[in-house]
């Protein structure tokens, strides 16, 4: 994993072949893991953080400025969906039905919601030297000595919403500190943000980290307006609804080939 800090480019705590991805059908087959897909080893690919987080704050800016907590919940969304993607991305690699790496849930409200350990991986695996949506933004917060959550409650308070009416609606969102829910901002920028990764060549295996790298600049650049570790879980809490979303809700999602996941 890279990114940008004082115009050098760093290597990060985690070695960039050590992805979670490569796991994903052990842990949903629970036998001999699966060959890592060359994309994922490669690494470090085309970044494409600098670019989304130009775009996310464009996005997020109006008259007044940019809001925070709008910009890092929106790219929480992004990050969450674009993990279920890594998983769907996988599962065309390898030649399987993506539905064979997830469990399914229909809601009281009749959408299907979309669960599991490989998904659950991809987003919140914390083991060290593994890279996850929260081992890259909860960075800022864990170098500076703060005490951050398990990602396990989180996981298991969303999932107990799924369908209901309290699904979707972050707790900031509940304070009146957010001017957009995270499904609204995912439907109205995930078609541009898949753009920005493709034209990158980011493998699609990779999605979640780059976009996760974007959530994590603004979290360093913005420390001195809120405190990492709320801006990590702003971030983890619309990452974890939306990586349930059915894709057929948002623009842009389709499929993916054998080829374009390798």
């Amino acid at each position: 994993m890279f990114w940008k800090r004082k115009s050098q480019t760093v290597e990060a705590e985690f070695p960039p072949a050590r992805l979670v991805a490569p796991k994903l059908l052990d842990l949903a087959r629970r036998r001999g893991p699966p060959p890592v897909p060359r994309a994922v080893a490669d690494a470090p690919q085309e970044e494409a953080h600098a670019e989304i987080l130009r775009y996310l704050l464009s996005a997020c800016r109006d008259e007044r400025g940019v809001h925070l907590e709008t910009a890092l919940s929106c790219a929480g969304a992004l990050a969450g969906f674009a993990a279920q993607m890594v998983v769907r991305s996988f599962a065309a690699s390898a030649g399987m039905p993506s539905e064979k790496l997830f469990t399914i849930a229909i809601g009281a409200d009749g959408r299907s919601y979309y669960s599991g350990t490989p998904l659950e991986t991809v987003l919140a695996c914390g083991e060290e030297g593994e890279l996850s949506v929260w081992r890259v933004v909860s960075g800022p917060a864990r170098e500076a000595g703060m005490t951050l959550p398990e990602p396990g409650d989180l996981l298991e308070r969303i999932s107990g919403t799924v369908g209901t009416g309290a699904f979707g609606e972050p707790s900031m969102a509940r304070e009146g500190r957010l001017r957009e829910l995270p499904l609204d901002a995912l439907k109205a920028r995930w078609s541009e943000t898949r753009a920005i990764l493709e034209r990158a060549g980011t493998a699609p295996t990779r999605w979640s980290i780059e976009v996760a790298l974007a959530a994590r600049t603004l979290i360093e650049q913005t420390r001195s307006a809120l405190a990492p570790d709320t801006a990590a879980s702003v971030v983890m809490e619309s990452a974890v609804m939306m990586s349930k979303v059915d894709p057929s809700q948002v623009p842009g999602a389709t499929g993916f080939s054998a080829s374009q996941a390798a």
